[in-house]
């Protein structure tokens, strides 16, 4: 494990980049999720997918487009299942990365949601592996109106690459999560000493 050469100090003392089954490089550090080069980005949603907080309202301003195709494909589907990724591409140039994943996530009040919001990191995970993704980025997701601590997303995050299917996750070169408070890079320096217990 060592530290990100970021951009701030504190992605550089705090950031780390793992080696996950000597094929997919783990980073965690500070920074824009809009302005971040990758293949596609992960946007979180609540239940009704109506953009109106957190990420999901900033990506609506920023690329109207690839919300609103979004909102048709959860209509066609009659509803999203949770932890059920949706792919856009990004027309807008707002948005650095090439695509994105929508996801309804879990909140922290409902049954077994520990338990569903690793199988939300997880999905985009597959999601991307099975689309030829190879570079995907993730926000700290569930911890805003959703009311998970930054602990717990930084265990379920971490859990869910851990719980990945080896040839599947080889397929992805490069997961990243950009945090943007101090204590969230904290929790999540600490969680991701999960990846060295867990190297077969």
């Amino acid at each position: 494990m060592a530290p990100h050469a970021g951009t701030d100090l504190e992605s550089f003392f705090l950031g780390t980049t793992n080696k996950w089954r000597r094929n997919t490089t783990v980073i965690t550090r500070r920074g824009d999720i809009s302005k971040i080069e990758a293949d596609a980005i992960v946007v979180p949603h609540d239940a009704a997918f109506g953009c109106r907080d957190g990420l999901s309202r900033v990506i609506r301003v920023l690329d109207p487009e690839a919300i609103a195709e979004a909102q048709q494909k959860v209509l066609a589907l009659k509803g999203v299942s949770m932890a059920r990724p949706i792919y856009t591409a990004s027309p807008s140039e707002q948005i650095v990365a090439r695509g994105m994943y929508h996801v309804v996530g879990p909140v922290a009040s409902q049954h077994e949601a520990q338990y569903w919001l690793t199988k939300t990191f997880q999905s985009c995970i597959l999601a991307a592996a099975a689309d030829g993704n190879r570079s995907l980025v993730f926000p700290a997701i569930g911890t805003g109106g959703a009311g998970f601590s930054d602990q717990q997303c930084a265990t379920a995050f971490f859990s869910a690459i851990a719980q990945c299917d080896a040839t599947e996750i080889a397929k992805v070169s490069s997961i990243t999560i950009l945090l943007t408070r101090l204590p969230s890079l904290e929790a999540f320096r600490d969680a991701s000493r999960m990846l060295v217990t867990h190297v077969e």
